[in-house]
């Protein structure tokens, strides 16, 4: 939701782009629909929780810093789970 807000919003962007509006102007995503943005913003999402490619990437300040941090908090999850599953584990 945060990621597909950010790129609904070119005003706010210090390049006057986002993921949604690249840099010749165009408007792919938009032109196909909302559902499909929305989709496209779902997928970014878990690429980056995973080790995964996409080609959605950020274009402008915000989405740089919403990715870095989304970045941090997946590792974070993920290590704290990785180190819950094996705590649990060695007990048993």
């Amino acid at each position: 939701c945060g990621w597909y807000a950010l790129g609904r919003y070119p005003t706010s962007s210090d390049t006057g782009l986002t993921w949604l509006v690249h840099g010749d102007g165009k408007t792919p995503y938009s032109s196909v629909g909302a559902l499909f943005e929305y989709t496209t913003a779902l997928h970014w999402s878990l690429t980056q929780f995973t080790p995964a490619s996409m080609e959605v990437v950020p274009t402008n300040t915000k989405e740089r810093i919403y990715a870095i941090l989304v970045i941090m908090w997946g590792f974070v999850v993920g290590t704290t789970t990785v180190a819950t599953l094996s705590a649990m584990m060695t007990q048993y």
